[in-house]
């Protein structure tokens, strides 16, 4: 096989094992010769002689969610054009379920790990930084930063979609789910900050525990006692929960209470109405995940923390004064 790709056989063996950085073409002429040959590695072999694999695993949570499906495509997309296999870990989403699946796919000798977490404490920044494989954080980030992580500016976009409502629409209140997630505390201060700033107003927020149901109660009982002309929700499935109250006690969306979503899911446009949201690109989260690791693999420097972009959506529960 070296002989095929003209180079020497430890070269060949830098690309199969991922151990060293070896140019482009000279990589690509390898990895032609091992199609030509018909190859394919003793994977056993390789584990044993460098302790990983050519795998690269990734936890994430088993939750419907419309960005991490686009996410996992383009992640392992990424990987497996630089000839990696992907092992995909679901989490039930709670810090229990995170750390037992990521110390399992330490011991799986995997090559490197992406970890899509709402819930970056203590325990799982020492079990990543102390696994001694490379290790990538997706849509939320480290507050030691040390860590690689790809994030979406949670606070940035909130505060766009706030900005976007009409300014005779001030009387506003939140809707969101219980917990201490990062993000979710980002949303709701984007959304604080601009009646802040703009009108000295301090926003309510009446929190739920995230179920649909619990929506429905929460957001019913706000909009009958005292209600907001827009009303922002941290989750689109917050908001439909919310739009079916407001329908429920003779409210019509818009006009009687504007409501806006966040995190465009697979509801979110044929809703009645269609939802004013937030779109997150979670391809884009998955190809900087995917390259991110690539790099660490070969002892590139990768940025503590990488943002992608988001996009507004205005459908019929909230106008806009502009589209972004």
């Amino acid at each position: 096989m070296a002989k095929r790709a003209g180079v020497s056989i430890a070269t060949v063996s830098r690309v199969l094992n991922k151990t060293k950085h070896v140019e482009a073409p000279i990589e690509e002429a390898v990895w032609k010769a091992i199609k030509e040959l018909d190859f394919t590695p003793d994977q056993h072999a390789r584990w044993l002689s460098s302790g990983r694999s050519n795998v690269v695993g990734i936890a994430m949570p088993s939750v419907e969610n419309w960005v991490l499906s686009p996410f996992l495509h383009a992640c392992t997309e990424e990987l497996n054009a630089r000839n990696f296999d992907v092992m995909v870990a679901l989490t039930e989403d709670d810090k229990i379920s995170e750390r037992e699946l990521i110390q399992t796919l330490v011991r799986s000798h995997v090559s490197a790990v992406i970890v899509v977490t709402r819930y970056v404490d203590a325990k799982i920044r020492q079990l990543l930084t102390r696994a001694g494989v490379p290790a990538v954080l997706a849509f939320n980030e480290d507050p030691n930063s040390r860590i690689p992580a790809v994030v979406f500016d949670d606070e940035e976009a909130a505060r766009s979609l706030a900005e976007g409502v009409p300014e005779n629409r001030r009387s506003r209140a939140i809707l969101s789910q219980l917990g201490s997630e990062v993000s979710i505390a980002r949303r709701i201060s984007g959304f604080r900050k601009v009646s802040a700033e703009k009108w000295n107003m301090d926003i309510p927020v009446f929190k739920c525990d995230g179920t649909i149901e619990g929506a429905y109660q929460v957001s019913r009982e706000l909009l009958r006692r005292n209600r907001p002309e827009v009303l922002h929700t941290t989750s689109d499935y917050l908001a439909i929960a919310a739009i079916r109250a407001a329908y429920d006690l003779g409210l019509l969306v818009p006009r009687d209470v504007a409501i806006t979503g966040f995190g465009e899911n697979h509801y979110s446009q044929t809703a009645t109405p269609s939802l004013t949201t937030v779109r997150i690109d979670g391809r884009d989260v998955g190809r900087l995940c995917g390259e991110g690791a690539i790099s660490l693999l070969e002892k590139r420097t990768v940025p503590a923390v990488q943002k992608v972009g988001y996009s507004l959506v205005a459908g019929n529960s909230c106008p806009l004064r502009r589209q972004l």
